[in-house]
């Protein structure tokens, strides 16, 4: 997640939406997964919650392309790789 409060980020993309009065320039809710850079994955909503949701975006990757899972297999003791017990 990254903050993008004046919205630089969201216009460079052509994400933003103008909701007037109600909070001038906003960006539209979507997913993107990034990996040094490149966008791997991009998901815009247009209407209902569906395509942002992080299990819609996740569905998306299977081991082969799943950046952490890659990262994963080579770096095992990472801590990004633990698995806790609750």
């Amino acid at each position: 997640m990254i903050a993008d409060g004046d919205a630089a980020f969201t216009k460079a993309v052509g994400l933003e939406k103008d909701t007037g009065a109600f909070g001038g320039i906003r960006s539209a809710r979507y997913s993107m997964v990034a990996n040094d850079g490149v966008v791997a994955a991009l998901n815009v909503d247009t209407g209902a919650y569906e395509k942002s949701s992080a299990e819609y975006l996740l569905g998306q990757f299977d081991d082969e392309n799943d950046p952490l899972a890659q990262f994963c297999k080579e770096s095992p003791e990472a801590d990004e790789c633990r698995s806790y017990d609750s």
